[in-house]
């Protein structure tokens, strides 16, 4: 959630068959299919035995081979050859995980999942934490899963090499400087709806306007981009209305900016969300129904969340659910750096929620919510010109990294 997603990228995407994909006229993919073709395998108490030829060690994580992993438990691996993310398949169950980060995305329905660490490639071959399989496949398959490593085990402390990924096998997705992208800024709320009013009176639709100018002008500092603004005044714009913004003017990425607030006053901090049909806790529910107030999911043209499962499961948005992903990442590195006193109250990682302002995107996407205004300290903090220059750069420096790490993103500087 790209190059205008690049007409090569593109007609690779939806033209090349691959087993990792369901070919079109299918029914889409049902999250309760993990087990198909296994139910023996899963009923079975015992659990099952993997053996692993090596592992190695890294602050005190075994990390063990995801391909000898993955044919002993019967699924299969499809690497996107431009790309580079794999795909691992247990029936109609299906997950993404690209190299360099912890998450996987479950395609079915753009649920993530985040990892006890970064997977990498060590003498070819793809090391992922051990827990990938103990935990996160276990609960998949409902199969008690043990490790076994017949070869030698490397002392503690051993020091991945700089992650690497295998050559693409097609032409690079290099972006011509003549064909800027084009990243879509939303300011929530507007005009008769204020969205959360501070502490000290600042009212959210207010704030998130001034973000996205300040953010705009930093994004077209680093050459390369032409940002697009939903709305640049005082006007109430739907819902539905921000994304056919971002549609018609062909948007590489998407991001709606809000601010936040909650009955405790203690929650603080910046948060990055993603679409998904499903809530990652009761706190991004609360925040979806807060968000999506006033608009019907039948506006964004979708009845009902069964057909909103149903885009999720389409073979493009299955790409955007990755994307979305990758770049909501990003940006949490970043604000990490740019905005180290965020408060404690904020989990850590990326979470989701089925904010309607992101469903029709056909872009990757993310929401963030640059702080709470509910929060005395942190309404003054929102308020002030200097922590506002802190959030954009964090927002730009994330979006940068994201560009730099999917496509070789020339910039000016």
């Amino acid at each position: 959630m790209i190059l205008r997603l690049s007409t090569l990228l593109f007609v690779f995407l939806l033209l090349v068959p691959s087993a990792s994909r369901p070919a079109r006229g299918e029914a889409p993919t049902r999250c309760n299919d993990a087990r198909q073709g296994g139910e023996e395998r899963a009923s079975s108490p015992r659990g099952k035995r993997v053996r692993f030829s090596a592992a190695s060690i890294v602050g005190g994580e075994r990390f063990l081979p995801l391909a000898e992993g993955i044919a002993a438990l019967g699924g299969r691996i499809v690497q996107e050859p431009l790309s580079g993310r794999i795909i691992v398949a247990f029936g109609a169950d299906r997950l993404a995980l690209a190299p360099e980060s912890r998450y996987l995305v479950r395609l079915c329905d753009g649920s993530v999942t985040q990892m006890d660490a970064v997977p990498f490639y060590e003498g070819g071959r793809l090391l992922v934490p051990a827990s990938f399989f103990t935990g996160i496949l276990a609960r998949r398959l409902a199969l008690p899963i043990e490790i076994e490593i017949t070869g030698a085990v490397p002392a503690e402390g051993r020091v991945p090499p700089p992650p690497t990924r295998p050559a693409p096998q097609g032409p690079a997705t290099s972006i011509p400087s003549a064909s800027p992208l084009t990243i879509v800024l939303d300011a929530g709320h507007g005009g008769e709806d204020a969205g959360a009013v501070g502490t000290n009176g600042l009212l959210e639709k207010d704030l998130v306007l001034a973000l996205v100018f300040k953010l705009k002008a930093e994004l077209e500092r680093i050459g390369g981009i032409e940002v697009v603004l939903t709305r640049r005044d005082d006007t109430f714009l739907p819902l539905p209305a921000r994304t056919r913004i971002a549609n018609r003017a062909d948007g590489t990425l998407f991001l709606s900016i809000h601010a936040n607030a909650s009955v405790n006053r203690k929650a603080s901090g910046f948060e990055t969300y993603i679409l998904a049909t499903r809530t990652s806790d009761r706190e991004s529910e609360r925040l979806a129904e807060q968000e999506n107030a006033g608009t019907t999911l039948g506006e964004t043209g979708y009845a009902t969340l069964s057909d909103l499962e149903r885009i999720l499961a389409d073979l493009s948005q299955e790409e955007r659910s990755i994307s979305s992903t990758l770049l909501a990442e990003e940006i949490e590195k970043a604000a990490s750096v740019f905005l180290p006193s965020r408060g404690a109250r904020r989990l850590p990682g990326i979470r989701q929620a089925p904010f309607y302002v992101l469903v029709g995107a056909r872009m990757p996407a993310a929401l963030i919510e640059v702080g709470y205004l509910s929060h005395p300290q942190e309404a003054k903090r929102l308020a002030s010109p200097a922590y506002q220059e802190r959030i954009v750069r964090a927002i730009a420096q994330g979006v940068r990294r994201y560009l730099t790490r999917r496509y070789r993103f020339p910039t000016t500087r």
